[in-house]
């Protein structure tokens, strides 16, 4: 059934169901865009309208194709439908990672690229072992990013609980996130920060101590609890990097407050 202007659209009413994965596979791989664009438009509604996103896990590498080919002008859709299918079924995206990086960083100010930061977000969740070759590369692509995704710190911390080093290109994204806002960003920032300072990692940079040190007495008491735990993973390595902030550090210490995080990282202070 075809529109006004010769593209093809779905007869109104009709239930997605598994039973049209083989229709939707063929359209992908039409090397048309207007039958493109419909399987993808199919997709987009079983997820948005009934909630079968699982039934549409393998036109994952298809869809993977079409985001590589910047001819089409629906890329957003494509990387939508990944990022839904990839909270579906994370492991099934693993395997594209690296094409949806090179696309990120290909177009890092697009809109586009929040949907593929979200998919990146859900695989590293499950699979950070896969992200974590990627983890400079998406760095780069926060950094030209205006503002900071939420998406993008996910990833990065997700990476930190696997290889804790590898985020080490992302320091200077992490601290300016804490900086710009602590309280939207604090908990994803100030965790992958405390692990990165717990490893081998080199730190040319400790700015973001002082910045934990403020949010030490701060009113969210899971805020307070990260901003502790992050100076005593810090005090762990260098017990003298915590010296300047020790003062700032009294009356959150000592409050009745019984966090054992905190009570743990006031053992750390010299």
């Amino acid at each position: 059934m075809n529109g006004d202007r010769g593209e093809a659209v779905e007869p109104r009413g009709r239930r997605t169901t598994g039973a049209d994965l083989p229709s939707v596979l063929a359209r992908l791989d039409d090397q048309g865009p207007t039958e493109q664009r419909a399987a993808v438009g199919r997709i987009r509604t079983a997820i948005d309208e009934q909630d079968r996103a699982a039934v549409y896990v393998p036109t994952v590498p298809k869809l993977r194709t079409l985001l590589e080919r910047p001819a089409i002008d629906f890329r957003d859709e494509v990387a939508a439908c990944l990022a839904d299918l990839a909270v579906e079924a994370p492991t099934d995206v693993a395997p594209s990672t690296g094409s949806i990086v090179d696309v990120a960083v290909e177009h890092a100010t697009e809109p586009m690229t929040r949907e593929l930061l979200r998919c990146l977000a859900a695989v590293a969740a499950e699979r950070p072992d896969v992200v974590v070759e990627h983890t400079a590369a998406i760095a780069d692509v926060l950094e030209q990013r205006r503002g900071y995704d939420r998406w993008g710190l996910r990833v990065l911390a997700s990476v930190s609980r696997e290889e804790p080093a590898a985020i080490e290109p992302a320091l200077p994204v992490l601290t300016d996130a804490l900086a710009a806002s602590p309280v939207e960003n604090g908990s994803l920032a100030l965790r992958a920060l405390g692990r990165l300072a717990r490893s081998d990692a080199a730190l040319p940079d400790l700015e973001f101590v002082a910045q934990a040190a403020a949010l030490a007495d701060h009113d969210d008491a899971s805020l307070r609890a990260d901003a502790i735990g992050c100076l005593g993973d810090v005090a762990h390595r260098d017990p003298a990097a915590v010296e300047p902030v020790c003062a700032e550090l009294g009356a959150a210490l000592s409050a009745a407050d019984p966090d054992t995080r905190a009570a743990w990282a006031a053992t750390q202070l010299p």
